[in-house]
């Protein structure tokens, strides 16, 4: 059936709900009928759909899953998966603006959102009680921490990250290991040290060889994928094992 101008639903036999095309999701697609809509159990929005209207798919109430396949979506607008079953829900990198206003209303199994894009736009207009208390997944000074922070979630970094030498504050050779963080291997493509070019992330990690003078040594890394750039900033004490002294008139260097 339709559910849009050029936006299109089938519903399978195991429940899946299949939204195809491109453009909106209009609020007035027949699946929400009763012969259909009491078999829905997962929700399937595929590569194409740009737009969630309000109250597109409000009242979905034995979906237990609602996912995006694909980066095309760009707005989520009010009433979104109001009174569903779903308990998560991943908010693609690609959304610029989503209303949280009735959109998880009536959803009593919610217990976590989690957001791909630091920058995208959330807006509330009526009480938040809806959404207190559950858990905002997203990046440090993102918008997603300020919402949750705002009104009474609670945040839960996945910033992209890494370590030097596994975390250990001091070291005697100029030449240290890098290791990156699950959220940098699996959520984020590239990486840079300092002001040096982008390279694919190594799942392995990666080796680095500061300069030989002693002393404290700043290394900054910043992670890139479709969405975010995201900068981390670690230090390490060289002590070097390898250095040479050398006594002149007296003066060791």
């Amino acid at each position: 059936g339709k559910c849009g101008d050029k936006a299109t639903w089938a519903l399978t036999n195991s429940g899946v709900l299949k939204i195809s095309g491109t453009g909106s999701v209009s609020d007035n697609a027949d699946f929400k009928d009763e012969k259909y809509n009491g078999l829905i159990r997962e929700v399937l929005i595929f590569d194409g759909i740009e737009s969630i209207e309000d109250y597109a798919l409000f009242g979905l109430y034995n979906a237990e899953t609602i996912s995006f396949l694909g980066n095309t979506v760009k707005s989520i607008n009010a009433g979104f998966a109001g009174n569903s079953k779903i308990s998560y829900f991943y908010v693609p990198g690609s959304v610029e603006s989503i209303s949280m206003s009735d959109s998880f209303i009536g959803c009593e199994n919610l217990e976590s959102i989690h957001f791909r894009s630091k920058n995208t736009k959330i807006t509330l207009e009526n009480d938040a009680a809806q959404l207190k208390g559950i858990t905002i997944y997203g990046y440090t000074d993102s918008n997603a921490e300020t919402f949750a922070n705002q009104n009474g979630c609670i945040f839960e970094s996945q910033d992209p990250d890494f370590t030097i030498n596994s975390g250990k504050e001091e070291t005697n050779d100029a030449n240290v290991s890098i290791t990156f963080n699950v959220y940098a291997t699996s959520d984020f493509k590239q990486y840079k040290i300092g002001n040096g070019e982008y390279a694919d992330i190594p799942f392995g990690g990666t080796d680095l060889n500061l300069d030989n003078k002693d002393g404290e040594k700043t290394v900054s890394i910043t992670f890139k994928n479709d969405f975010n750039e995201i900068t981390k900033t670690h230090t390490v004490y060289l002590n070097n094992k390898h250095k040479l002294t050398y006594m002149v008139d007296g003066e060791i260097f």
